[in-house]
């Protein structure tokens, strides 16, 4: 039986490796593993010979300078915070991703200067709708890797931009349409996990199914297939994939643009703007595309949601190419059965 060897792995999928690898050794914050990987890049450099490898090493590199900044930048963000008044005059503003009312636990992305922090806000006093950005009064303090501030006085300066009441409208709309089911339609629909009561979220864990619960490239992929089916046989080929590119990227935008999602959204978008432009790609070359978003922020390589979804990509990919090359173009009865066993594993 005749076996192809797999084909390379494109310089763009290596380039996206690379920079990932360096963001996670940067944010290690380990001086040893920093010199460790610069001596082993200048090695292979020198080496090898090859200016590709020089432009590996140099994304590298920056990946990790990119995530140490991003580091440095949370931490001194978090001193600064830590056991401190925010006074009602002070420059901290949120925006929030929930509403906010007197009694209410809400999370939001406090924001001063170049410090972008997540965190949750008991409000004691001020009312403002979800996507509304607030300026804080109140006492901040660190648990974990978490801002909380207790005591907080909101004053809304800024109304929520139009995704943001774009999605309090379609809240308020599942709201309406499924009653019962609210909580589990809106974490499907509009990756708003909060409401689902926690022996549901349980069930799902148990049953390995809990993934299923966020947004992701699963819920993207679906959505991007049911637009060009309908698109497809109202406008025809070329118009239903620009159709479907534009509602992934406004349906992502909306949800707030989780990771995972984001990931997803721009595979699909290079998968089919290739096929508009009528110009070939390979699965890893859409992969990197999509998975550039530590490129705008590496902190983005801490989030588990894109590290699951990147890594099933990529495996799926894998597995492909090594089904064509254990089984080539054997045709068994056994066949599929042990191709899904070893994509499966």
């Amino acid at each position: 039986m005749h076996r192809t060897p797999p084909p390379p792995i494109p310089l763009v999928a290596l380039a996206a490796l690379a920079y990932v690898a360096g963001a996670f050794i940067g944010f290690a914050e380990s001086r040893a593993l920093g010199l460790t990987a610069t001596g082993l890049s200048a090695a292979t450099i020198i080496v090898r010979g090859r200016l590709s490898d020089a432009g590996i090493v140099a994304v590298l590199l920056a990946g990790m300078a990119a995530a140490s900044a991003a580091a440095r930048d949370d931490r001194l963000c978090t001193r600064a915070l830590r056991a401190q008044p925010l006074l009602a005059g002070s420059e901290w503003t949120a925006e929030l991703e929930a509403s906010a009312a007197p009694g209410a636990y809400t999370p939001a992305r406090l924001r001063h200067g170049r410090c972008a922090l997540k965190a949750s806000i008991a409000v004691q006093r001020g009312e403002a709708p979800a996507g509304a950005t607030i300026r804080l009064a109140g006492i901040a303090t660190v648990r974990g890797s978490r801002i909380v501030v207790i005591k907080a006085a909101v004053t809304p300066v800024a109304r929520p931009g139009l995704l943001a009441r774009w999605r309090g409208a379609s809240a308020r709309a599942v709201d309406r349409v499924f009653p019962r089911d609210a909580p589990l339609a809106q974490a499907l629909l509009l990756a708003d996990m909060r409401a689902i009561p926690s022996d549901v979220k349980d069930r799902f864990a148990a049953a390995g199914l809990v993934h299923a619960l966020s947004v992701s490239g699963l819920h993207v992929g679906i959505i991007a297939m049911a637009a060009e089916l309908v698109l497809g046989v109202a406008l025809g080929a070329n118009a239903a994939r620009v159709g479907t590119i534009a509602l992934m990227t406004l349906y992502v935008l909306m949800v707030g643009a989780p990771p995972p999602a984001v990931r997803a959204a721009a595979m699909l978008g290079a998968v089919a703007g290739s096929r508009l432009l009528e110009r070939p790609t390979t699965p890893w070359a859409a992969l990197a595309i999509g998975a550039v978003l530590p490129l705008g922020d590496p902190r983005v390589v801490l989030d588990l949601g894109w590290q699951l979804s990147v890594v099933g990509v990529a495996s799926l990919i894998i597995a492909s190419r090594v089904n064509e090359y254990v089984f080539g173009s054997a045709k068994r009865w056994w066949t599929p059965i042990a191709a899904t066993a070893l994509t499966s594993a």
